[in-house]
């Protein structure tokens, strides 16, 4: 079949949420993986710092019904301190002491370079129609409709190689979306502009290095009938805009709302960098001394966390960090390290939200969750359970505070 198989996403860990402060660590090691796929051989594919405090990044977060800090999952038990005092020295941390104590250094009036906001290009804003054109896709099809990229056909095709049909290139009743880049040049592009019923013969030249060897840079035919449309691309018009748009009237009002929209999400995504920015020369400033027993409950915690969520996908632990390109005893100890800045950034969170008597109102909780699109904070305990959110919230409003004593060189 021509489908592409492409390496399948597999997300282990769910979507960092737009407002995470930090995740760098996290991004390091544990931002998502991709799981192989057997690739089809007429496919396209045919060619072979630190995280937010408290553990609320996508890696960091811990499940809603998370075990008691110390368990272990996957046969693995807690190391102690001998495998902790391994880690990575790691500037202003230091481990195995004998309590957890932060010395805040500066954290007001930080400097930071301001972050520039780019207007909205024409481009940009044609992205966004055309995304949101393919997210409302129709099934009512006009009798005459043209096909163009974003349409789904439903088509049936024979692949032939000097007049002979070869293996893999056949199928009847399949659906395709057309731009979705699934077939191998110039197949799908082949189909723009076709009606329901069509035939076509598509002449096309597989890939010098296509992982199919009688198939690479040779010339075949494709004999495509198309069946029907399964879904297609609506129109924007206003009639679209109205059933899409709670304030604009017409086209123009529309993309004049969306290109505010696209400003507004680049200025939250330069508010996001400055907090970033901001955070990490706080924690910089400060010096954290961590027990043994406190990276190693946040390390059981993370590894529970990554078990819980291979296992979602049918995986193992060690399928996991095989994925990542790393055996398990790789894996294990740049989680340690990872947990260890964890720590110790909940320690910074917590001693600066000590030091300034910041506190959360149900308001806030609830107007923070729907900032950084969770809607409410019932919806954040659901996937993080209570803690995890508790302890987000509060890394987010340390953060703005934080922001806002910045000062922007």
């Amino acid at each position: 079949m021509l489908i592409n198989r492409k390496y399948e996403d597999v997300l282990i860990m769910r979507k960092i949420t737009k407002v995470c402060i930090c995740g760098m660590a996290a991004a390091v090691l544990l931002t998502g993986c991709s799981k192989k796929a057997a690739v089809d051989p007429t496919s396209a594919e045919g060619t072979k710092t630190e995280t937010t405090a408290k553990g609320t990044t996508e890696a960091g977060s811990t499940e809603a019904g998370s075990t008691e800090a110390g368990s272990t999952e996957a046969g693995t038990t807690a190391a102690g301190s001998a495998e902790a005092a391994e880690s990575e020295k790691i500037e202003g941390l230091t481990l195995g002491a004998d309590e957890d104590k932060v010395v805040l250094g500066k954290y007001k009036g930080i400097e930071v370079d301001a972050i520039p906001v780019e207007d909205v290009t024409d481009e940009e804003l044609d992205q966004r129609v055309q995304y949101i054109l393919s997210s409302n896709t129709i099934t009512d099809v006009p009798a005459d409709h043209v096909a163009k990229n974003g349409d789904t056909v439903n088509i049936d095709y024979v692949g032939k190689k000097d007049g002979v049909a070869f293996d893999g290139g056949t199928a009847q009743g399949h659906d395709l979306k057309l731009g979705s880049g699934s077939f191998i040049p110039g197949f799908e592009e082949g189909l723009v502009g076709a009606k329901a019923g069509d035939k076509k013969n598509l002449h096309i030249t597989f890939p010098e290095n296509y992982g199919q060897a009688d198939l690479a840079g040779k010339d075949v035919v494709f004999e495509v009938t198309v069946n029907s449309f399964t879904s297609i691309v609506p129109e924007l018009n206003d009639e679209f805009v109205a059933a899409h748009s709670e304030t604009s009237k017409n086209v123009d009002e529309y993309e004049e709302e969306l290109r505010e929209q696209i400003k507004k999400e680049k200025e939250a995504g330069a508010l996001l960098q400055k907090k970033q920015n901001v955070f990490v020369e706080v924690v910089k400033n400060s010096e954290v001394f961590v027990t043994d027993k406190t990276v190693e409950e946040e390390y059981n915690r993370q590894l529970l966390s990554q078990t819980n969520q291979a296992q979602t996908y049918g995986l193992t632990i060690e399928n996991l960090a095989s994925m990542y390109g790393m055996d398990m005893a790789t894996f294990q100890s740049q989680l340690r390290q990872m947990s260890a800045q964890m720590v110790r950034q909940d320690l910074v969170i917590d001693a600066i939200a000590e030091a300034e008597g910041i506190t959360l109102t149900d308001a806030e909780k609830e107007e923070i969750a729907e900032e950084i699109g969770f809607g409410t904070v019932a919806n954040m305990q659901s996937m993080y359970g209570e803690v995890a959110t508790e302890n987000f919230l509060m890394t987010e409003k340390v953060a703005a505070f934080l922001a806002d004593n910045a000062v922007e060189k």
